[in-house]
């Protein structure tokens, strides 16, 4: 009996594009979901504060530097102490701010974000530059200052 090696060729295609997808469906399946509930403790950290243009310029050289040790893809957190200090001083602080937060991604961790408010004022960092605007009152809003970085390009 012979085989015609046009129809089996069409067959052995179809059969593995059917055991691939077979895959990438049972292996979908695997994936673990965990739900947050209610009363799920969420912590958060404060914004933290700095004497002199001196000192946040000196806390954001050892943040990109320690950033630029681990490859840019991880390692110490920007302001990890605040971020513990913070976390702690939330479960003692049981009064809701008066602004939003941010989205928490991974709870406890303060995450590296390109913009930041402490419900007075935002903080964000753009093409190299550090800027403040007061946010609050709204009538009030306007620009304070800004503060060019050096060699300090963040990423998300």
């Amino acid at each position: 009996m012979k085989i015609n090696n046009l129809n089996f060729g069409k067959v052995q295609s179809v059969f593995f594009v059917l055991f691939a997808i077979s895959i990438i469906v049972i292996s979908g399946c695997n994936i673990p979901n965990v739900p947050i509930k209610p009363g799920d403790e969420i912590k958060s950290s404060p914004l933290p504060t700095f004497d002199s243009c001196s000192d946040l310029t000196a806390q954001f050289k050892e943040s990109a530097e320690n950033l630029r040790i681990q490859g840019g893809y991880g390692g110490p957190q920007m302001l990890k102490d605040s971020a513990i200090a913070g976390a702690e001083s939330a479960q003692a602080d049981s009064s809701a701010p008066s602004y939003s937060g941010t989205n928490i991604q991974v709870q406890g961790v303060d995450e590296a974000d390109i913009i930041k408010t402490d419900g007075n004022y935002i903080y964000t960092v753009s093409y190299g530059e550090l800027s403040i605007i007061r946010a609050f009152p709204a009538e009030e809003a306007k620009k304070i200052g800004s503060l060019k970085l050096k060699d300090f390009e963040p990423s998300e």
